[in-house]
């Protein structure tokens, strides 16, 4: 986005009240996106005065901001997204009916509310998750506690979701955050849906194209099931997709790649990727792996499955990076065993 656009975007809508003179509630210099026109800001979301800090991503047509609440001082996340035509604004409106239908989840990004400017500039708030992100752990994970936690406590957000008939369809490991707790919290749902499709000899090349072209927008090349990348598969589209997913995520926090690094169709196809020699064929990760990627989606497991993790693991719903703000049910105990291996965990601060 040029600055003359951002300039001129600013102004046009009336962003807030313009930068405050006071260092105070807007971070130190050094923040990444300091030099963005919004930060130092206040804005209106239904009520509540929210003044940016700094940018915390950036994307194709919005930005997701910290912020702070200029009453309570709670640290929030905002993202704003521009809705250019139909088609965005649809998608726009369809994540805030998706957050607002999965709460309250204790592993789902708490939604807060949303307000709207001028009619095609959306704010979302949220939760600010303040122990960073799965991206920011140093892969392969060692610590097989510590995998179950975070594979667990992401299953049960996907399993919530799917008791409502929904898929995700964008599950990897830049969408899974640590809130202040150290606890999982699933994000962007922005790919959610609840349709499914039974692609059959039946469908006209024209069905294909359009679900084809519909998961090629929704979905992340690496992480693609077989029955999206060829309908002529004739097989069912349905939330096995984030089962497949899910088994991805875990071989990659497992072993340090991806089962399918150059996303291959073929290769995913034919689920060709291989278990490292040194690991047991009995490692209770490696039998979830198995069952998730397995080509067609019917002979895979659920994701209720990861009471399979419970079996083999004490302690799942504890931290799993040390926690920013000790909560109630986890205090920070050094005599705590599981306390101590969230501790001792990588984790970085936004």
């Amino acid at each position: 986005m040029s600055e003359l656009f951002r300039n001129a975007f600013s102004s046009a809508l009336g962003w807030g009240s313009g930068p405050s003179s006071s260092t105070e509630g807007r971070g130190s210099p050094s923040n990444v996106g300091q030099d963005n026109p919004f930060v130092g800001q206040t804005v209106d979301v239904k009520g509540r005065r929210i003044r940016i800090e700094r940018v915390l991503a950036e994307g194709g047509f919005g930005f997701v901001f910290k912020v702070r609440d200029l009453e309570s001082s709670q640290s929030l996340a905002l993202k704003r997204l521009i809705v250019a035509d139909r088609e965005t604004k649809e998608e726009v409106e369809n994540e805030i009916r998706i957050l607002q239908m999965l709460q309250p989840h204790p592993h789902v990004m708490k939604f807060i509310n949303f307000g709207i400017i001028q009619g095609n500039t959306y704010l979302l708030l949220t939760e600010f998750c303040g122990c960073g992100s799965l991206v920011d752990i140093k892969l392969p994970i060692n610590n097989s506690l510590q995998i179950s936690k975070i594979m667990y406590q992401t299953g049960l957000a996907v399993l919530h979701m799917h008791c409502l008939n929904l898929i995700h369809r964008d599950l990897k490991i830049e969408n899974i955050l640590f809130d202040n707790q150290g606890m999982v919290k699933l994000c962007d749902f922005g790919s959610t849906t609840d349709k499914s499709y039974f692609p059959d000899m039946d469908w006209t090349p024209i069905q294909r194209s359009l679900v084809e072209d519909e998961m090629q927008r929704k979905t992340t090349p690496m992480y693609r099931p077989p029955e999206i990348l060829d309908t002529y598969l004739h097989l069912p589209i349905t939330t096995c997709m984030d089962v497949w997913s899910f088994g991805c995520m875990l071989y990659m926090i497992k072993f340090g790649r991806h089962p399918f690094e150059d996303s291959a169709k073929l290769r995913i196809i034919n689920c060709n990727y291989s278990i490292p020699n040194d690991v047991s064929i009995d490692d209770i990760h490696v039998e979830i792996i198995q069952s998730c990627l397995k080509v067609d989606p019917r002979e895979r497991t659920t994701i209720s499955d990861v009471d399979l993790l419970e079996r083999n693991f004490a302690d799942l719903k504890s931290p799993v990076v040390r926690p920013k703000t000790p909560s109630p049910e986890h205090p920070q105990n050094p005599t705590n065993p599981a306390q101590q291996i969230a501790s001792s965990a990588p984790y970085h601060y936004l």
